[in-house]
């Protein structure tokens, strides 16, 4: 299976964030993590600052500012070293095998048409 970078702007809301990664977590294999936290408040900050040294395949970039979806998803696409890239809202949760799923279309390729 190739390696994803599955990327997630977060703005606040611990309680999603939260359930979102757990769901990545339980579900998912061969993966990094890019959380981009958008200049969230304590709760989620001290959540994330846990979370990634406690997994070596969890990166987080901080941001002092609100930077906004659209450029969160660009710069976790320039850190990503994955062969394919995902990009997740906060609330997402995903399903036992969800990402085989997503992936199916490109088995029969001979590159990955991702990064």
């Amino acid at each position: 299976m190739p390696k994803v970078s599955i990327i997630i702007p977060v703005l606040n809301n611990l309680d999603l964030t939260g359930r979102c990664i757990k769901s990545i977590q339980d579900h998912t294999r061969d993966y990094e993590l890019i959380v981009v936290d958008n200049a969230s408040g304590d709760d989620v900050q001290g959540y994330l600052e846990v979370l990634a040294p406690l997994n070596d395949n969890v990166h987080v970039i901080r941001n002092p500012l609100n930077l906004g979806w659209p450029l969160g998803c660009n710069q976790g696409l320039a850190r990503a070293t994955g062969d394919y890239a995902v990009l997740l809202n906060n609330d997402t949760e995903v399903c036992p095998g969800w990402l085989d799923r997503l992936l199916a279309p490109f088995a029969d390729q001979k590159e990955p048409v991702g990064l």
